[in-house]
């Protein structure tokens, strides 16, 4: 099987690594986060806030940090998907 990265420049496979690597890790310490508090998403958490079911601190900066998580893997998401196709193009 060839190599993902065979065929790109240096700088292009790092950059890759790096943004593969940075998904990896915040799509790993969201469902550790999920995963403490019971819930399958961000809003779920709110909704339990809301609702009375935890405590509001710490469970609204656990919220925050989930959807901080969620904006910062997007944001990673676009980018590695522009870099991927700015690689296509040459």
């Amino acid at each position: 099987m060839a190599s993902f990265y065979e065929g790109l420049e240096r700088g292009a496979a790092e950059e890759i690594e790096r943004l593969s690597r940075l998904m990896f890790e915040l799509r790993n310490n969201r469902d550790q986060l999920l995963a403490t508090w019971k819930v399958r998403e961000a809003d779920a958490l709110l909704e339990r806030i809301r609702a009375g079911e935890v405590d509001e601190h710490p469970a609204y900066e656990a919220w925050l940090s989930l959807r901080i998580l969620d904006d910062t893997r997007l944001a990673t998401r676009t980018l590695l998907d522009e870099r991927l196709w700015e690689m296509s193009l040459r």
